[in-house]
């Protein structure tokens, strides 16, 4: 358990723009991404807007000892909320500096290089769900989510390596939350796996069962450690209408206890992010606006008093995304700042002393950049401090580029004094997408345990019309290069993914459902062959049928019905952006021609590759 003591003078920061951020990264990515970041837009803050009240009263088990108020720090103000106030507590004075140690500080070995970019060819954990620092170790843990169950991974923050696990077992899940926290008193990293929870001993590289969560509280979700109890805290909501807001509780990890801990007073509203500040000796929470006039709001909870109190703290507008993820958050110990980045491309950070939100730098303006994908930029990713290089450490998360969401894997460190990102781990290097199937090496077209792709002899298009507009399909005229030639549907050559669905592409509008008015493709192979893989580009939103026809029957079966794909305009099935993945067909088709056509979508259809793969029939 840690002490509180008097604290040093308080640092300060001063926002100015991030330094080393070239002019490609902010390159604009046009109407998508303008459109995209007011989706997830999201209002910065500056100075704090509310006055004085009176400070939360009484004392708990534990009284704080306090300090001498710090200077404040300057801000730059560039929203504001709604100033109508919240119900709830009101807005206190903010709380005197105190110095609370949080855990081991360890140290690089001589010779480290933590600035320097670890291998980009190392492996790393994919489907990343939740990061702790263990600070006697010293190094990040990471659990991550497969097809196969978790993974635990370990990550050296001196040599910017991560290293694969394999412990005795591994948590089957986690809750809903995906949070772990590491508890300095008992040495091991804690995860809730929805009903039970687990201990990680990095040094014996073991995972224990501890015991189950209260049952009566189904959405409990780890938070954050405490450094002056020992104890690891938790939030949830037991669903009964007389006890608004969130339950808190305790967790000791040598007894397996969990202890509810009181609230002299509730908030109406549970809020959506929490972090220890050991500046203040609070836990501070973030509500965001969640459609309430109030706008969003920062709480503060004495844990040693049991009560929340108001900040006037004009608070950021966070929007929660299309799938409700929210955006990061970590204390940094060296900053005394909660840091919250995400949903919005800015890092905003709060500080408890002078109670206002600042922005560290100057975000990027109003664009996502296309060619290096900013860090603060993604969505749903993971902060964690790392006390030994005293900065946040980030990775995980997906980004919206020029055209589908992406995963970034490389990793970033954020340093509140200097105000900038640094590259600790490069993204892994993979190779640029494969365009053309007839070229030499292509690897969608040979390799030892791969079928060659098939050249097609000859394209019909049937029906139709095609390259025609229906009156009746859609109100505006549509842009369109001049008709493709039918052959280029079998070239081996696909588009760049989301091209318009017009540009280069065979395209056709239809409303009848009757087959005999409907427009369809025919390929001919040129010979028989035995088939067993496909890869389709087509326009995203629709549906597509393709077909093969006996050579004993000449009558028409289902080889694939292709699904819609993921993002705007051409999209290749059945991997958005890799056209060397194949739609296995999984039984042998013996089969001299194709049939194309769509089966469901927006009356407006078209497609700029059929790919086939097999061999000669016998």
């Amino acid at each position: 358990m840690a002490g509180v003591d008097e604290a040093p003078p308080a640092p300060t920061l001063t926002p100015v723009a991030a330094p080393g951020r070239g002019p490609s990264a902010w390159v604009a990515l046009g109407l998508i991404t303008v459109a995209l970041v007011a989706l997830v837009g999201i209002s910065l803050v500056g100075q704090s807007g509310g006055g004085a009240g009176p400070q939360a009263a009484g004392d708990g088990p534990r009284a704080m000892a306090t300090g001498a108020a710090s200077p404040s720090a300057t801000g730059m103000p560039v929203a504001t909320i709604s100033p109508t106030a919240p119900p709830g507590p009101p807005a206190g004075t903010p709380p005197r500096r105190v110095a609370v140690a949080v855990g081991p500080v360890p140290t690089c070995p001589p010779g480290s290089t933590p600035n320097s970019p670890g291998p980009a060819e190392q492996a790393r954990p994919l489907g990343l769900s939740a990061m702790a620092f263990d600070r006697q170790a010293g190094r990040l843990v990471a659990l991550a989510g497969t097809d196969a169950g978790f993974e635990t991974w370990t990550f050296d923050v001196c040599t910017n390596t991560w290293t694969r696990m394999h412990p005795n077992q591994e948590p089957p899940g986690l809750s809903v939350f995906g949070q772990m926290i590491y508890d300095v008193d008992s040495g091991v990293t804690i995860a809730l796996d929805g009903t039970r929870v687990w201990a990680y001993d990095l040094a014996a590289d073991t995972w224990t069962e501890k015991g189950s969560a209260p049952a009566a509280d189904p959405r409990l979700a780890l938070r954050l450690y405490d450094p002056v109890s020992g104890l690891v805290l938790a939030t949830g909501d037991d669903g009964d209408p007389d006890t608004p807001g969130s339950e808190l509780w305790s967790y000791e990890v040598e007894t397996n206890g969990w202890t509810a801990i009181p609230q002299g007073n509730r908030l109406a509203t549970e809020p959506r992010e929490y972090a220890y500040d050991a500046s203040v000796d609070r836990i501070v929470a973030y509500t965001d606006a969640g459609g309430r006039p109030s706008g969003a709001r920062t709480w503060l909870f004495d844990l040693r008093r049991g009560t929340w109190s108001g900040t006037g703290a004009v608070s950021p507008e966070f929007s929660y995304g299309w799938f409700g993820t929210q955006p990061a958050i970590a204390y940094d110990e060296a900053a005394e700042r909660t840091v919250m980045a995400g949903q919005g491309c800015h890092v905003v950070a709060y500080d408890a002393t002078a109670d206002r939100w600042e922005t560290p730098f100057l975000p990027a303006p109003a664009s996502i950049p296309a060619l290096e994908p900013a860090p603060e930029c993604r969505d749903g990713q993971q902060i964690v401090y790392d006390p030994v290089n005293v900065r946040l450490v980030a990775y995980g998360g997906t980004v919206y580029t020029t055209c589908t969401w992406e995963t970034p894997d490389d990793m970033w460190a954020l340093d509140m004094g200097a105000r900038s990102w640094t590259l600790v781990v490069p993204p892994t290097p993979v190779p640029p997408p494969l365009r053309d199937l007839a070229a030499r090496g292509a690897p969608a077209s040979t390799g030892p345990d791969r079928s060659p792709w098939i050249r097609a002899a000859k394209v019909t298009l049937r029906g139709g019309p095609f390259f025609t507009r229906v009156p009746g399909v859609a109100d505006g005229p549509w842009s369109s290069t001049p008709p493709a030639a039918p052959a280029t549907v079998a070239d081996g050559l696909f588009l760049p993914e989301c091209q318009l669905w017009t540009d280069g592409t065979v395209w056709w509008e239809e409303t009848t459902s009757d087959p005999s008015a409907r427009a369809w493709i025919e390929i001919d192979l040129g010979g028989t062959f035995v088939l067993d893989a496909a890869v389709v580009q087509a326009d995203v939103n629709d549906e597509y049928r393709l077909s093969y026809r006996d050579p004993e029957t000449a009558e028409w079966a289902l080889l694939w019905d292709v699904p819609q794909g993921e993002a705007g305009g051409m999209a290749t099935r059945p991997h958005q952006g890799d056209a060397s993945v194949r739609w296995p067909i999984g039984r042998a088709v013996i089969t001299d021609a194709l049939r194309f056509e769509a089966t469901s979508g927006d009356a407006q259809y078209s497609v700029s590759e059929i790919a086939v793969f097999g061999v000669p029939a016998p």
